[in-house]
């Protein structure tokens, strides 16, 4: 099968375009932190292709230098020390942060909806549980357009009574060059792939620091994060939307409805 989901207690959406080495691939996963080994990482995805791997998944740390240095590995409370690990919370993911915040180890995000069928395959997850406290409400969908292109779409809902700033960042090992405003292109292998923001039209490609903040972390050199910030009222919404076109893709730029009508 190209297309895989998982209800379960890993929650995952899985999508292809073919079992070649240049096939496209995008794969999104929800669940818990409060699992053992997990990492705060719900609505994360990695993406491939033309060969190369574009949103990539660190891999986890060696856990011997972490329990040398004293880091808790095994509380999986919420003001745990394992979750100040880079690698292991949501700051080094593929995935959205809130007011510089972690997610809740105690939420759940589920599969809500899974599509393998047409022209564009798509599963979405519901995160609002992983954002309690910080967001009113949030999905995320990925969809695989055209065997080709992907979209990464997230309807989010800021807290009646406090603002949002949410961060919106894929990790790459990609060269990544800075475009435009909303816009910029990564290099990798002797491939391009093009990342454009859609939505929201204020927003602003940045890229961030990789580097963890203690000594006995693994280094992530090599690795860098692209995205941007937005920043929202107390009870405003937002649609963040980007595209991820790999090489000379020229099909449409797919319109940006509403998760709802997916």
């Amino acid at each position: 099968s190209l297309h895989y989901q998982d209800t379960g207690p890993l929650a995952l959406g899985l999508h292809r375009s073919d079992w070649d080495e240049q096939a496209a691939f995008i794969g999104i996963e929800g669940g818990t932190a409060g699992g053992a080994h997990a990492h705060m990482d719900a609505g994360a995805f990695v993406m491939e292709a033309d060969g190369v791997r574009w949103g990539l998944d660190l891999k986890r740390p060696d856990y011997h230098p972490l329990e040398e240095a004293g880091i808790a590995l095994w509380n999986f409370e919420q003001d745990s020390e394992r979750w100040s690990i880079y690698r292991l919370n949501n700051f080094s993911h593929n995935t959205l942060v809130v007011n510089g915040e972690r997610q809740r180890v105690d939420g759940f995000a589920d599969v809500v909806k899974h599509e393998g069928e047409g022209a564009t395959p798509h599963t979405i997850l519901d995160l609002s549980a992983v954002y309690a406290g910080q967001l009113a409400a949030a999905q995320r969908g990925i969809a695989l357009v055209d065997g080709q292109a992907v979209r990464v779409q997230d309807e989010i809902a800021a807290p009646a009574d406090a603002p949002a700033a949410v961060r919106w960042a894929m990790m790459t090992r990609a060269d990544v060059q800075i475009t435009g405003d909303r816009t910029a292109t990564l290099a990798q292998d002797g491939q391009t792939l093009s990342f454009r923001i859609l939505e929201p039209a204020d927003a602003r490609v940045e890229t961030y620091a990789t580097e963890p903040p203690a000594a006995y972390e693994p280094s992530n050199e090599g690795a860098r994060l692209v995205g941007f910030t937005t920043n929202l009222d107390a009870g405003a919404e937002a649609r963040l939307v980007v595209a991820l076109l790999p090489g000379d893709y020229d099909g449409p730029l797919f319109p940006t409805d509403a998760l709802a009508d997916w």
